[in-house]
């Protein structure tokens, strides 16, 4: 009785100082983490329902661990890569939320400031990025 309080006390620690992180962590960070937690978790529970032989479901989670790991790295087919489409001037100023006779240092500043919100390691869309790597192209090479 007294071991399964002692490990229960335990876990609600351990539970606690994970929770604590995870809401005080960077985005990236985070999702790496859950990545290296979730997909070794996953395949051990597999390994022991082959054990078990409960093949169909073992073979489901190595799926999903296999979603994990590679399945959101793949190319959204209904994602615009950004380049595809011409631009204009007005379009790149307002995507970076600049008025006509914005200086070079003003479309550097606005697109650095932008980029650290936008880029998919910090949680934001490859189109997104897409997008203001076009306007900033665009604004830059005029």
């Amino acid at each position: 009785m007294m071991a399964s309080l002692i490990f229960g006390i335990f876990v609600a620690a351990l539970l606690f100082i994970i929770l604590h992180w995870w809401a005080n962590a960077e985005q990236g960070t985070a999702k790496n983490a859950v990545l290296w937690l979730i997909v070794p978790l996953i395949v051990l529970v597999a390994i022991l329902l082959l054990m078990r032989g409960q093949i169909v479901t073992a073979i489901g989670l190595l799926t999903l661990a296999g979603w994990f790991l590679f399945g959101n790295k793949a190319k959204n087919p209904f994602e615009n890569d950004g380049g595809s489409s011409s631009m204009t001037r007005s379009e790149a100023l307002a995507i970076l939320g600049l008025e006509e006779g914005a200086t070079i240092d003003d479309i550097k500043a606005a697109y650095r400031r932008l980029m650290a919100k936008a880029h998919p390691d910090v949680g934001g869309t490859g189109w997104m990025a897409s997008k203001l790597n076009q306007a900033k192209k665009l604004l830059l090479d005029e």
